[in-house]
C-alpha cells in the first residue's frame, strides 16, 4: 500500500499562511498571482481563486463552502473581491451579512477592479468595462484582458492610484 503525506505548509519554525482570494475575473487572478511573485512575502502564499458566481451574495457562498474543504486551513485568509458595478444593493448587502457571519473580509472595487489599473495611470471616472479595455489598449499599449504582469507594470504607481480611487470616494 502507498502512504501518502501531507506536507506541511512551513518555512523554518513559522508556518506559512494562505491567503484566498475569491474573485469575479481574470484580471483580478492574473493581478495577484503576479503579485505574488513579484512581492515574494515570505510565510504567505497568494491563490486568487475565480468564482463562478459574479453576483456579490452568491461569490460570498462559494467562499464559505471553500472554507470546509481540506484546501483550507486554520490561519488561512479568506478575501472576496467585489465588483459594485454589475451588483444589486441587496446582493451587495447580503453579501456582507455573510461574510461578516464567517469572518470573511470583503473588498470593493468601485465600480470595477479595472478602474483600479486605469488610476495608476490617470484620474478616473466611472468607464464600461468594453470602453475602458479599448481605452487602456489604445492610450496606454496595455491589454488588460491578457496582460500577465499587471502588477509589475503598475506597482511604481501604486500610491498615485491610491489617491486617484479615494478620490473616487469622496
Amino acid at each position: 500500500m502507498k502512504a501518502i503525506f501531507k506536507m506541511p505548509r512551513s518555512f523554518s519554525n513559522k508556518s506559512t499562511k494562505t491567503l484566498w482570494i475569491f474573485c469575479e475575473g481574470e484580471t483580478e487572478k492574473r493581478y495577484f498571482q503576479n503579485f505574488q511573485v513579484i512581492e515574494r512575502k515570505r510565510q504567505l502564499r497568494i491563490k486568487p481563486k475565480i468564482s463562478e458566481d459574479k453576483r456579490a451574495d452568491l461569490l460570498v457562498e462559494e467562499a464559505i463552502s471553500f472554507k470546509l474543504k481540506k484546501d483550507f486551513e486554520e490561519g488561512d485568509i479568506l478575501v472576496c473581491l467585489l465588483d459594485r458595478d454589475f451588483n444589486k444593493k441587496r446582493d451587495l448587502e447580503s453579501a456582507k451579512r455573510k461574510a461578516e457571519k464567517e469572518n470573511i473580509t470583503l473588498f470593493f472595487s468601485n465600480p470595477c477592479f479595472e478602474i483600479w489599473i486605469l488610476a495608476h495611470y490617470e484620474n478616473c471616472s466611472a468607464f464600461e468595462p468594453k470602453n475602458l479595455y479599448s481605452y487602456m489598449k489604445e492610450k496606454y499599449g496595455l491589454d488588460i484582458k491578457k496582460e500577465t504582469s499587471l502588477y509589475r507594470i503598475t506597482k511604481d504607481n501604486f500610491e498615485k492610484a491610491v489617491e486617484r480611487c479615494d478620490f473616487l470616494t469622496k
